[in-house]
C-alpha cells in the first residue's frame, strides 16, 4: 500500500470513529507503529488531524457534548464492570461524590441494590433518581441549572455546594482523557464544577471506559497527576497503559 492510500484510510477511519490509536491503526493497516506515527505527523503538518498521545483525533473533532440517551447504550458492558470495581472501593459510613455521567449511573444502580449505609452527593438528577428509594443511601443533589439532554446540574449554586462539603471519595466522569493533555470537558462551566469536585475529596478516582482515552475536549479539567486512581476497561491500548504506569498512576483494568 502506498503512503497516500494509507493516509486516506487513516482519515477515513478517523471520520468514522472520531479518534484512533497508533496501535489499532498499525494492526488494521498491517504496518509498524513507527510508520503510523510518521503518517500522523505528516497529516498533522497538513492540518488534517490533531495528534494525541498514542493516537489522533479529527481536526474538527474536539469531543462535544453527547445526549445521555445516546451515551447510556454505548460500551454498557464495560461501564458495568468499571462500576463494580468502583463499588468495591466504597466502605460503610463513607461520603462519596458521584459526578454526572452514565458510568457513575451504573455505580449508583449497584449502590441502590446494595446494603452499605453511605451518603452520596451528586450533580446529576438522573443519578439522584436512581438512589431515591434505597433505604441505606442518604442522597444530596447540588441543584443548579439542569443541562437539557444530559441531566447535570451546573452553575454557581452547584459549585458553592461542593465547596461546603468534605467527601471520602470522588468518582469523576470524563468524556475526554489524554495522557499528555489530561482530562478535559466540552464546556468551561462543566470543567470548573469537576475541578471543585476534586478539591473536596480525600481520594479522587477517574472512572471511564477506554473509548474516552486519546481524546481532547475544549476545557481542561486537570492533569492526570491530580487523579489518585483510574478505573477503565481492559481494551485500553498498551501504549497508554505503559505511559500511565511510567507516570506512577494507580491503574485498574477490568
Amino acid at each position: 500500500m502506498f503512503p497516500i492510500e494509507r493516509r486516506e484510510k487513516i482519515i477515513e477511519k478517523l471520520g468514522q470513529d472520531g479518534s484512533i490509536t497508533v496501535e489499532k491503526l498499525a494492526k488494521n493497516l498491517a504496518v509498524t507503529p513507527a510508520t503510523i506515527r510518521r503518517d500522523l505527523k505528516y497529516l498533522e503538518e497538513c492540518n488534517q488531524i490533531t495528534r494525541t498521545f498514542g493516537g489522533a483525533v479529527v481536526k474538527e473533532g474536539l469531543v462535544e457534548e453527547i445526549a445521555v440517551s445516546k451515551k447510556a447504550s454505548a460500551n454498557q458492558a464495560q461501564k458495568k464492570r468499571i462500576a463494580k470495581a468502583a463499588e468495591m472501593l466504597i466502605e460503610e459510613g463513607q461520603t462519596i461524590i458521584l459526578d454526572a455521567g452514565t458510568t457513575n449511573r451504573e455505580l449508583a444502580v449497584l449502590l441502590a441494590e446494595g446494603s452499605k449505609r453511605i451518603t452520596v452527593v451528586t450533580d446529576d438528577i438522573l443519578i439522584a433518581a436512581v438512589l431515591l428509594e434505597s433505604p441505606f443511601v442518604e442522597v444530596y443533589c447540588t441543584g443548579g441549572h439542569v443541562q437539557r439532554d444530559v441531566g447535570v446540574c451546573l452553575g454557581k449554586h452547584a459549585e458553592k455546594f461542593f465547596r461546603g462539603i468534605n467527601a471520602d471519595i470522588a468518582f469523576l466522569g470524563a468524556s475526554a482523557i489524554d495522557v499528555e493533555m489530561g482530562v478535559s470537558s466540552p464546556s468551561l462551566e462543566k470543567a470548573v464544577l469537576k475541578q471543585q469536585i476534586l478539591e473536596c475529596a480525600k481520594l479522587r478516582v477517574l472512572i471511564s471506559d477506554s473509548s474516552k482515552f486519546g481524546r481532547v475536549s475544549f476545557a481542561k479539567i486537570c492533569d492526570l497527576d491530580h487523579i489518585d486512581q483510574i478505573i477503565t476497561d481492559d481494551a485500553l491500548d498498551t501504549e497508554s497503559i505503559d505511559r500511565l504506569v511510567e507516570m506512577g498512576m494507580d491503574l485498574i483494568n477490568v
